[in-house]
């Protein structure tokens, strides 16, 4: 029975690390690509460009924000 425990542990211990990781990859290399594909439209226009920015902000990071609410919520 320990051992079994032990598995799950470990199991869900390296499940947590590869989520962290996703939305790390999610965030960031996601995020400046959309800001990289989108420089042509927003240069010279720093109006636009801080638009794109919090628009891209807000959108990546509102799901994380919506995970833990959601998870704080059911407990």
């Amino acid at each position: 029975m320990f051992a079994f425990l032990l598995y799950f542990l470990g199991f869900f211990f390296w499940a947590a690390i590869l989520f962290f990781a996703a939305m790390l990859y999610w965030i960031f290399f996601r995020a400046l690509r959309l800001v990289f594909k989108n420089s042509r439209k927003c240069k010279g226009d720093l109006l636009k460009s801080f638009a794109f920015g919090f628009f891209y902000s807000f959108l990546y990071i509102s799901w994380i924000y919506g995970i833990i609410f959601l998870v704080n919520y059911l407990n």
